[in-house]
């Protein structure tokens, strides 16, 4: 909400303080940070100690799901973005 609303409105419950906070630019920008640290330190404990061919395991489907994610996440903004590269070669070609 904006400081505008703040005052037209009365006091904010805890689910919008709670949704609020966890919109906030910083906030899912650190997620972001700490999310691909973790991914990277299970990775490379995957890598360097238990990777076994004949066996999947729980540490294995976890970076599955996660490489899955970081994958759709990628197509979806290209998929977002499409219309502005496409406008960019347009003039860039005339």
């Amino acid at each position: 909400m904006f400081v505008t609303d703040l005052a037209k409105s009365e006091e904010l419950t805890i689910l919008q303080k709670f949704k609020g906070y966890f919109k906030a630019p910083i906030v899912i920008l650190l997620n972001n940070i700490i999310s691909y640290a973790i991914f990277l330190l299970l990775f490379s404990c995957l890598i360097l100690f238990g990777f076994v061919p004949e066996k999947i395991e729980l540490l294995e489907i976890l970076v599955s799901i996660w490489v899955t994610a970081f994958a759709v996440e990628e197509f979806q903004q290209v998929r977002n973005h499409e219309s502005i590269l496409f406008k960019n070669n347009y003039y860039i070609c005339n």
